[in-house]
């Protein structure tokens, strides 16, 4: 009976030796860092965007990151593999023509390509309706398996 006991206390100890790694990697302070990773994302983008293409007229740019990892405490330190970075860019409308449209994503995605850390994905959307003869409203502009670092040569 005491060898049952002593086996059962055992592995509560084990089961507790776990719960700090638990917290660490699904506890509140990396969804807060996530968040102050992603607000500060996007206020440099929102100053890039400002300075580099003032004639692009933005109604929103919706940064969502998530963090695999605990370890990433700056945007310096997000690696491929760290987490999954998403922009939603909307633009004002009305547009004359979904080629307009089309024209103001590139120059915004241009702007996202300079940024020293790029997202897996960038969805464009229109506020307004596009033109009766445009089926085109959201633009997916690329995907990634991961957030990656601009190359600097």
């Amino acid at each position: 009976m005491s060898v049952l006991v002593c086996l059962l206390l055992m592995g509560v100890c084990l089961c507790m030796g776990f719960v700090p790694l638990i917290a660490e990697q699904y506890g509140p302070e990396r969804q807060q860092t996530a968040n102050r990773l992603s607000q500060t994302y996007t206020d440099t983008l929102y100053q890039d965007l400002k300075a580099e293409a003032p004639d692009v007229q933005l109604e929103d740019v919706y940064t969502d990151l998530y963090l695999y990892t605990s370890t990433v405490q700056d945007l310096a330190d997000l690696e491929p593999g760290d987490g999954n970075l998403r922009l939603t860019v909307t633009l004002f409308g009305p547009y004359a023509s979904a080629d307009d449209f089309a024209k103001d994503c590139r120059t915004v995605a241009d702007v996202i390509q300079k940024q020293a850390v790029q997202p897996n994905a960038v969805t464009f959307r229109c506020d307004a309706p596009l033109p009766a003869d445009s089926t085109v409203r959201n633009i997916k502009a690329f995907e990634r398996t991961g957030p990656s670092r601009e190359r600097k040569n």
